[in-house]
Formats: structure tokens, sequence, C-alpha cells
């Protein structure tokens, strides 16, 4: 099979792949997360994780909504720095979705998943008709500002 070409000068869409590189910090400026393995060093972040780019299909779930709306329009090269409430970190799903995603049939509050793209959440609400994971319940009722950085997009 044959990769897709990058595009060059194009705006991300919906639909496109793309690779980026991040850097995390909460508002007191204290990096949290990155992609970039030096600022991980730097700031004493797990060395045993494996840090690089991260690719992702713009509109699969699950991201971080305001994440996925700053990719929307940005082009190769392109930096932008967005601020996202820890509520954007909650998915809702309906069950045979979250069964689909998720690969889990019985979801319960407490229960840890892991999602196609890697991220671990975790079950906060289950009703009859929705199912909502938090997928980074330490840091609830923390804002966050990303730094994103594209890459590319094919």
């Amino acid at each position: 099979m044959l990769a897709a070409a990058p595009r060059h000068g194009m705006a991300v869409e919906t639909g496109d792949r793309v690779t980026i590189d991040y850097v995390a910090r909460f508002d007191d400026g204290t990096v949290f997360d990155t992609s970039d393995p030096d600022v991980a060093e730097a700031n004493d972040l797990d060395p045993d994780r494996e840090y690089g780019p991260l690719t992702y299909v713009v509109g699969s779930k699950p991201m971080v909504p305001a994440l996925e709306d700053a990719l929307l329009g940005m082009e190769a090269d392109e930096t932008r720095t967005v601020e996202v409430p820890h509520e954007d970190f909650v998915q809702s799903y309906d069950h045979d979705e979250f069964e689909r995603m998720l690969g889990e049939t019985d979801p319960a509050v407490g229960t840890t998943v892991r999602a196609d793209s890697g991220m671990i959440g975790e079950v906060v609400r289950v009703d009859d008709e929705r199912v909502e994971v938090d997928f980074d319940p330490e840091r609830a009722g923390r804002t966050m500002r990303f730094e994103v950085t594209l890459q590319g997009v094919e």
C-alpha cells in the first residue's frame, strides 16, 4: 500500500491525516506533556515513554475539541497556541459508539478504557443513552495551554 503524499501549502480539513508536535503547559507554565524528547527531558517528564510527533486523522475521536478546531485551517510549519479547559477532555458516546470505538460492552463508572488512538480514559458517567469518558482525569479543573506545530498534512 502506498502512503499518501504530503500536501504542501494547503490548509487542514476534516479527514486529513496530520502530523503534529506539541508542548502542553498548565497556566503557571509547568510543562506536563510534549511530543519533543528534549523538552520532556528538560522538564523531568517520564523517561521511559517514547516521545515523537503525533499523527492523527482530523475528525476522528477521541481528540480534544479545542485542539482539533485549532488544527483546521493550519498549514505545514504553522504553530498555534490553544487554551483547553479540562471539560474538553470529557468525551460523550452513545452506547453503540462506545462499544464500537472502545471495545467495552458493559461500561461502569471508574472503568479504565483505551481508545484506538492510544489515549487512556476513565468512565465518569453512564446513563441509559450516553457514556462519558474523561481522557485526563488527573487534571480535572485545570486549564491547559497547548503549543501545536503542524509538521505535515496528507
